[in-house]
């Protein structure tokens, strides 16, 4: 047997629990407000760039060979970055009361394929120690690359600037809990409407 629903049922279904729906709405929004502005900590991020430069020949060409390189090393110099040598160095200087450790689960290090640019990225829930960690991380990384490797090919590109906004957007996140239970609320509706 095939039951069919009606548009004149599904609307005073709508209609009888539209006050549990807009109930259920504000409810999650006012939720998610409250949990955005003032139990999640806010975190910024500020990122770096540098270039695992190559070496010209006599004729200023470009060696294919030596950018393939480059882009090989840079997985070693990814690792070199994230060591407990450079990352303890970065604790010291900054003066940061948090371990070589902890330091290195708040940075990331990344890069396109194929590209000798390297990005490295910092967070912190002040920005302006975001932007002092990935900074320092790669000045100490290029200070210390000569006497590590026995090469000097690394130049920095940009440096890391104080991060405006944090991550996450409280107003994402109000959106986001907003559309969920809606979805969510919707959703129990046409259950409800089929049971």
């Amino acid at each position: 047997m095939e039951e069919t629903i009606s548009l004149k049922e599904i609307f005073s279904v709508l209609k009888k629990r539209l006050m549990l729906i807009v109930l259920l709405v504000v409810g999650a929004i006012l939720v998610s407000a409250i949990v955005s502005y003032f139990i999640i900590t806010p975190t910024y991020q500020a990122s770096t760039q540098f270039i695992v430069n190559q070496d010209t020949n006599e004729n200023n060409a470009v060696d294919i060979n030596q950018i393939r390189s480059n882009v090989e090393i840079i997985n070693t110099y990814n690792d070199i970055i994230s060591s407990k040598r450079i990352l303890d160095q970065v604790v010291e200087e900054l003066d940061l009361t948090i371990s070589a450790g902890a330091l290195g689960e708040k940075i990331s290090i990344s890069s396109a394929e194929s590209s000798q640019v390297v990005t490295l990225s910092a967070t912190d829930a002040d920005p302006e120690v975001a932007a002092e960690i990935a900074n320092t991380t790669v000045q100490i990384f290029q200070t210390d690359l000569p006497e590590l490797m026995n090469v000097n090919n690394v130049n920095v590109l940009t440096e890391a600037t104080v991060a405006a906004d944090p991550s996450p957007r409280k107003s994402k996140a109000i959106a986001k809990y907003c559309n969920s239970s809606s979805f969510s609320t919707y959703g129990w509706c046409w259950i409800s409407i089929l049971a």
